[in-house]
């Protein structure tokens, strides 16, 4: 759901509603660790090679890379695009 007025949906209903917003953690060690929350020892598990546990490590911290580096704007950037959890996790499931 967004918060873009749109003509059938009342603007004060919008305007009276709570708006909660899921901001990326600050930092790398942060969105790291946010990356990881998610991973549990069945999903490390899940693969036997012994280079699975890198493949997710070096997917989490890209993840992490490109969340801190969205702050800088369209600097280095051609295109904003918002990586995000389900990216992270669509990434993961095409790996195993």
């Amino acid at each position: 759901i967004t918060a873009e007025p749109h003509p059938q949906f009342p603007i004060g209903l919008l305007q009276m509603s709570i708006k909660i917003t899921n901001e990326a953690p600050v930092g790398m060690r942060a969105g790291l660790r946010n990356s990881y929350n998610w991973v549990s020892q069945d999903m490390l598990d899940a693969v036997p090679l012994f280079e699975w546990r890198q493949m997710l490590f070096v997917m989490c911290y890209m993840h992490s890379i490109v969340q801190e580096r969205r702050k800088f704007g369209p600097i280095g950037w051609n295109v904003p695009y918002e990586f995000n959890q389900s990216d992270l996790s669509a990434c993961v499931q095409f790996l195993q």
